[in-house]
C-alpha cells in the first residue's frame, strides 16, 4: 500500500480489523480529491474484458462531522492517470466495513502498470485502512 499526496499517516493496531493493524492516514481536505491517496498495484498482467474486484476494509470520520466519501478507481500509473472502466464513491462510516469495486478492463496492461486507488482528500479527515486486496475473477493465477 502507497500512501501519497498532502497528508500525515501512520501504522496503527486495531484488532477489531482484519489482521489487526491498518494505516491511519490524516488528510488536510485542502485541493482536489486525488491530492492525497492511497494505492495498490495490479502486480498481475491484465487481458482485455477481465473483471477486476478491488475490496479495501476501511473506516473514516470527517474532522465537521459529516459523512465522508471517498472516491475508488482502477487507473493507469502514469500520466495522465486515466480511469479503467468503473468508478464509484465508498460512504464510510465510522466502522469498519468493506466497500468493493467491480470494473472491466478495457485493454490489456502489463505487470504493474494499474493500480488500485483510493482518493483520500475529499475533506479534512481521518481514514483508517485496513487489508486491501485485488481480484481477477476471469482467471486464476
Amino acid at each position: 500500500l502507497i500512501i501519497c499526496g498532502p497528508q500525515t499517516n501512520k501504522k496503527i493496531k486495531d484488532a477489531s480489523v482484519q489482521g489487526g493493524g491498518a494505516v491511519e492516514v490524516k488528510a488536510q481536505g485542502v485541493g482536489e480529491s486525488y491530492a492525497a491517496a492511497a494505492q495498490t498495484s495490479l502486480d498481475k498482467p491484465i487481458k482485455a474484458g477481465d473483471q477486476i474486484e478491488c475490496d479495501v476494509i476501511l473506516k473514516a470520520t470527517r474532522d465537521d462531522g459529516q459523512a465522508p466519501t471517498l472516491h475508488a478507481r482502477v487507473q493507469v500509473n502514469e500520466a495522465p492517470y486515466s480511469g479503467v472502466g468503473a468508478e464509484t464513491d465508498f460512504n464510510v462510516t465510522n466502522q469498519w466495513a468493506l466497500y468493493t469495486l467491480k470494473t472491466t478492463a478495457d485493454k490489456d496492461y502489463d505487470k504493474g502498470k494499474l493500480v488500485f486507488v483510493v482518493h483520500l482528500n475529499s475533506a479534512k479527515q481521518t481514514v483508517d485502512i485496513g487489508p486491501v486486496f485485488v481480484f481477477d475473477n476471469s482467471r486464476t493465477f
